[in-house]
């Protein structure tokens, strides 16, 4: 297979509780490039014949996906920079925090910069979750705290972390290409503090407690994750976690409430939520 190549599978959907189930399952089943826009997700990979068993595994799961609102496309690699480029626009989060790429130039003013350039889609910013969790973080003293990134992306949250006081950041995502992309952007946002790794919520042990404990991952790894969160949590520490639907509200809060967390305060933009809780 060439290596200039690569496919896009395009799943759409139309309603925003398809594209909660349809990230879930992209998750479960360890998607390593996955971009979520406004009606379909693309996933990006450079061989063929696993596009097309992820197709009949997800199609085999969700009954809106048909040939009718599934689509594999294939480009050259070398165009993707170019493409990502031309659709990624700065996000400016109020005056607090601004995520462009090293191409932009922005006018805005904010507290904080942070750097992300093109790489296959683990996170650019644009998502209500982030900008939620962002908005949250500004609200609280990260000053001298540890800190937790669970399911980290591009690790955009744990730059920020970091940069407005953190003394430890630890970036964790079950997809190793994720981490190297994470990498990346430490480098150019010349971080220091962060430590991006492999791995599970399952796999850190209780040796080491955070203060704080970001999560903006989804519903299903949210609510698999609780009791675990909370054995990795200093008592009166914080938890901000997003990627929750308007409808999960109550499912998700009890599932915290259980584990010894209580609410503090919830943000709303558009479907999206993002739960501010404190560990009792």
């Amino acid at each position: 297979m060439p290596d200039d190549l690569v496919y896009e599978l395009h799943l759409h959907f139309s309603t925003s509780e398809q594209s909660e189930i349809l990230i879930g399952m992209c998750s479960f089943l360890e998607v390593a490039a996955l971009e979520e826009r406004a009606d379909k997700v693309i996933i990006y990979s450079a061989d063929l014949p696993y596009v097309h068993r992820l197709r009949e595994e997800l199609s085999s799961h969700l009954s809106w996906l048909t040939d009718d609102t599934i689509d594999i496309q294939q480009k050259k690699n070398e165009n993707w920079n170019r493409l990502w480029e031309s659709t990624f626009q700065p996000i400016v989060i109020d005056d607090f925090c601004i995520i462009k790429s090293s191409k932009h130039s922005v006018t805005a003013e904010a507290d904080h910069t942070i750097i992300i350039d093109p790489e296959m889609a683990f996170g650019t910013g644009h998502h209500e979750t982030t900008h939620m969790m962002i908005q949250r973080m500004r609200k609280l003293d990260f000053e001298g705290q540890h800190v937790l990134d669970f399911g980290s992306g591009t690790a955009i949250l744990s730059i920020l972390a970091e940069k407005i006081g953190a003394t430890e950041v630890l970036a964790i995502d079950y997809d190793d290409q994720a981490t190297q992309c994470a990498i990346k952007c430490l480098s150019q946002n010349h971080s220091t503090k962060v430590s991006c790794v492999t791995a599970s919520i399952s796999d850190l042990t209780q040796e080491k407690l955070y203060d704080i404990i970001l999560a903006n991952i989804n519903r299903q790894v949210l609510l698999s994750s609780a009791e675990e969160l909370s054995e990795l949590h200093k008592s009166s520490g914080h938890l901000l976690i997003s990627g929750i639907l308007v409808t999960d509200r109550d499912l998700v809060l009890e599932k915290y409430k259980s584990a010894g967390y209580e609410l503090i305060e919830i943000l709303n933009r558009g479907e999206w939520l993002c739960i501010h809780l404190r560990k009792g």
